[in-house]
């Protein structure tokens, strides 16, 4: 096989985040994926809990195809219909008092949000340094604050001085 008939591989072009699995999936059915080595296996992953939808639905697909159809994404400076149905259903969802969405592109994002909430809300109190507590061995994302918040050593190493915080 010369090099142009190989094929891609994604570690190749990618900084190493991840350590890779050794499952390569080429398409989903249902609960199922297909992978490239010909293993049909239950998908059991759902994109870090944002993707856990399944694969080839059809109601899923057809939602997909008309959003497609008629817009299929403008900046949140921008109102649209969809995004509001969306937020007032998740607000639904939410418990009594929570009304309003802040919608993001990230666990990363959403908790870095949370931290500057929980700071603002201490500052309007009069505390000058509002305590965030975070858990030991989690995971909260890459960025300064939510690196800092995971409390793992590993993946904090090398990009000190990090955000203080008050370990759990």
């Amino acid at each position: 096989m010369t090099a142009d008939q190989m094929p891609l591989r994604e570690s190749d072009w990618t900084v190493p985040v991840y350590a890779q699995l050794p499952v390569e999936p080429i398409r989903g059915d249902g609960v199922y994926i297909e992978t490239r080595d010909g293993r049909r296996i239950l998908g059991l992953y759902g994109g870090h809990a944002v993707a856990c939808l399944g694969y080839g639905h059809p109601g899923l697909l057809d939602a997909l195809r008309t959003q497609a159809e008629t817009l299929l994404f403008q900046s949140n400076a921008v109102p649209m219909a969809v995004r509001a149905e969306a937020c007032r259903a998740l607000a639904a969802f939410a418990p009594e008092g929570l009304n309003r969405v802040f919608l993001v592109n990230s666990g990363a994002e959403a908790n870095e949000a949370a931290i500057k909430l929980a700071r603002l809300y201490g500052h309007q109190r009069g505390i000058q340094n509002p305590a965030i507590v975070v858990m030991e061995n989690a995971f909260h994302g890459r960025t300064m604050a939510t690196l800092s918040a995971s409390g793992n050593r590993k993946i904090q190493a090398g990009f000190e001085p990090l955000v203080s915080y008050h370990r759990a």
